[in-house]
């Protein structure tokens, strides 16, 4: 990774950083703090291990004598003291606890006994942390990885990564747990492979005799009571903690070109200010620059420290009240490390959509994040299964408008009836013309995202139509296909009898025109507009399962298949210019140049492709408010107007 020059383009806080960097390079910032503070006092120590190990024994034994209802907060406590005696064999392992270096050792391992975490695995791996806190090549804490490498992990890897820094970041020490505390191999001296192995075996020792004992008398429940459940507590303490000292929008992972010793120590962690109480039962553990400046000194000299530290660096230690949103935001977005700025991204780089069909909109959530995951896994395993659990996500309709608890016929609108197509028993019509122009909605939306063109289409004579297609709007159910939406635009074509005009947005497109094409010339329809619509479905799928989920191409395909079989017709059939070739029908295709949705790409496609099409570019109104416009509004109603008047014209002449 070295030999590339990464970031690409520094930033203005990435220059700020370095110029701070700068400054203190080749300062001794020990120099800063008083010399007592190094001095260790072993009784003050031994406090916080007391308090530690009565408050993790204390809420276990409490488990066991109250109602299951007050289990979480107990284990959340437990987890907090199992937390503070980690923090205490933190000290240990620093040798700041005591000058007694075997002292440290031993008090180190029976701190970690709640976690069977073997103490010199954790030391040595916890020193080259020291020795490369946030360099991105050697660090072993929260390194992010780049996009390229994330892509290039095994399955299981890319999983685990991907769930602790989302969904799962509260168990993401567990993973460090099982690197760091059972592989001595890692670590090139032989006196640290030695330590390593006396550290496994005596927490194998441990285990054996404590487990079996717990199983025995309280059974397996008990074993999920008493120990894995304070287990998962304190990693959750253990990973909350580490991940919000280490992740941050503001401090960096750096490349050995931009990385320096003393930057790491001072300007690369990111302190949260606790409650008093919590700082003493985490034993100052987030006053952590001043412990990475100076790791001997004990953990209640820490404040004094910093404070000395923030006296003699002004402005360069950063300290701030630890918030939800901050967690949430480092679980959303910080993610991947970005070669361009040298900060982060997240997984998912995609721009906002409307249509759940055409792009993912926003940010990834954690919901998502899993999703994927889940995907990834099952795609591995029985990729035609997941093609069809994906099929079933593609279909899915009810992404962003429910079903409504009621329905309620929209003002002034008379019912029509449609008969053949289940759960769409009747649409609405508005005006007393002898003509009807219909509206089609987009995939995940309803009949009212197009109520805005009833009173225009209605000043130039025609009747107004429209409604709910199946799984959508008030129509029951949450997963559709397009043959199902396509029947339902044939049906109401045929239900209304005097339809000489079709209004269709987003994909609504591509089930109105695959309706035209099967009513050939039965219908009277003499124009049509498409607003927002894409080309084509297969280039919708490719879009969309590139998406959020990044489905792999064997999922794809697989879908490919599932649609078929539940459409009746290969995806391929769902083209507008392969099927409106023969319609040869005055269209006018109205498109944002900036769709983040569907490119403006597609709407040259079609044009390209139907050159009878009118293409009108618009500009700053997106995938959903080009239905609002009312520059689009009047432009649609006029061409409509227009077009079908000469149409009649032209019949009548001949």
């Amino acid at each position: 990774m070295a030999f590339v020059q990464m970031p690409t383009q520094k930033t203005d806080k990435f220059n700020e950083l370095l110029r701070r960097s700068q400054e203190i390079e080749g300062l001794r910032l020990t120099d800063a703090i008083p010399k007592h503070l190094y001095t260790p006092r072993v009784w003050r120590g031994m406090l916080s291990f007391v308090v530690s190990y009565a408050l993790y024994i204390g809420a276990v034994v409490a488990v066991a004598h109250v109602h299951w209802a007050f289990y979480l907060p107990l284990w959340l406590i437990a987890g907090l003291g199992g937390w503070g005696l980690f923090c205490v064999a933190h000290d240990c392992g620093h040798n700041s606890f005591s000058r007694n270096r075997s002292f440290n050792h031993i008090l180190g391992h029976i701190a970690l006994l709640p976690l069977l975490y073997p103490f010199h695995g954790w030391r040595h791996m916890h020193n080259m942390h020291h020795a490369n806190t946030n360099n991105l090549e050697m660090d072993v804490d929260w390194r992010p990885v780049l996009r390229v490498q994330y892509d290039a992990m095994p399955w299981w890897d890319k999983l685990v990564y991907s769930s602790t820094r989302t969904w799962l970041f509260w168990l993401g020490t567990v993973n460090y747990q099982r690197h760091s505390g059972f592989r001595p191999e890692m670590f090139p001296k032989l006196e640290a492979r030695n330590e390593v192995r006396r550290s496994i075996l005596f927490m194998a020792v441990a285990a054996v005799i404590y487990l079996p004992t717990l199983v025995y008398f309280t059974g397996f429940t008990g074993l999920f009571l008493y120990f894995v459940a304070p287990w998962l507590a304190i990693h959750a303490w253990f990973s909350l903690t580490t991940m919000m000292h280490h992740i941050s929008d503001e401090t960096p992972f750096l490349t050995k070109e931009h990385w320096s010793f003393n930057s790491s120590r001072l300007l690369l962690t990111t302190d949260y200010m606790y409650p008093k109480w919590l700082l003493f039962l985490t034993h100052y553990i987030s006053v952590h620059t001043a412990h990475h400046v100076a790791p001997i000194i004990p953990h209640y000299n820490l404040p004094e420290a910093q404070a000395a530290l923030k006296s003699a660096f002004p402005g360069m230690v950063r300290e701030k009240p630890l918030t939800v949103q901050d967690v949430w935001h480092v679980a959303r977005h910080c993610h991947l490390y970005d070669p361009v700025n040298g900060f982060y991204e997240s997984f998912d780089r995609s721009p906002a959509a409307g249509d759940t069909r055409t792009g993912y909109s926003g940010p990834l959530t954690m919901k998502q994040q899993a999703l994927r995951s889940y995907m990834s896994v099952l795609g591995s395993l029985a990729p035609d299964r997941a093609g069809a659990r994906a099929t079933d996500l593609f279909g899915y309709t009810r992404e962003y408008i429910k079903q409504p608890d009621k329905e309620m016929s929209p003002l002034g609108a008379q019912r029509f009836h449609i008969k053949g197509i289940p759960g769409v028993p009747h649409g609405y019509q508005w005006g007393t013309g002898e003509q009807t122009i219909l509206l089609v909605h987009g995939w995940g939306a309803d009949s009212r995202s197009m109520y805005s063109f009833t009173r225009v289409l209605q000043r130039q004579g025609f009747k107004v139509a429209t409604f709910d297609a199946p799984a959508h709007g008030i129509s029951p159910g949450s997963l559709s296909t397009m043959t199902e939406f396509k029947d339902a635009v044939k049906a109401a074509i045929v239900a209304l009898g005097d339809v000489v005009g079709i209004v269709a947005h987003s994909l609504g497109g591509i089930a109105a025109t695959g309706a035209l094409a099967e009513l050939a010339e039965t219908h009277r329809i003499k124009a049509m507009c498409l607003l927002g619509s894409p080309a084509n479905l297969p280039v919708v799928i490719d879009r969309w399962a590139n998406g959020y989920l990044q489905l792999k191409p064997q999922i794809v395909q697989a879908m490919h298949r599932e649609l078929w079989k539940r459409n009746g017709v290969p995806v391929q059939h769902w083209d507008i210019p392969a099927l409106g070739n023969a319609l040869q029908l005055p269209m006018l295709v109205l498109h944002d140049q900036e769709d983040p949705t569907v490119p403006f790409c597609e709407a040259q496609q079609i044009t390209t492709l139907m050159p009878w099409a009118k293409l009108e570019p618009v500009s700053g109104l997106g995938h959903v408010r080009i239905l609002s416009d009312a520059a689009v509004l009047e432009q649609v109603a006029r061409f409509l107007a227009e077009n079908i008047k000469v149409a009649e014209v032209a019949q009548a002449s001949a």
